[in-house]
């Protein structure tokens, strides 16, 4: 898989999760600023990168060292936060 490819989902992935955490919450907890926050943030940012993917021409510019480990990294550490999420 490529670097812009494998950026992309990981940025699709972190949407998924702040998406699903919200709803989480809103299914415990009730209605609350955070997780409206949350919920619109995480389908703004899978919204977005779907939008990105389609929209392009076939060259799309490859993401930096830099921002690419940023993603993956971020993109782990959310994963872990929503299993523990889920498990509290």
């Amino acid at each position: 898989m490529d670097r812009v490819r494998l950026y992309r989902l990981s940025i699709a992935v972190t949407g998924g999760l702040l998406t699903s955490v919200a709803l989480l919450l809103l299914a415990r907890r009730g209605s609350s600023t955070i997780a409206g926050v949350l919920l619109g943030s995480g389908v703004g940012q899978t919204l977005g990168v779907a939008a990105e993917s389609l929209s392009t021409d076939g060259v799309a510019p490859e993401p930096g060292p830099v921002p690419f480990w940023t993603a993956m990294a971020f993109t782990g550490i959310g994963l872990v936060g929503a299993v523990l999420f889920v498990l509290s």
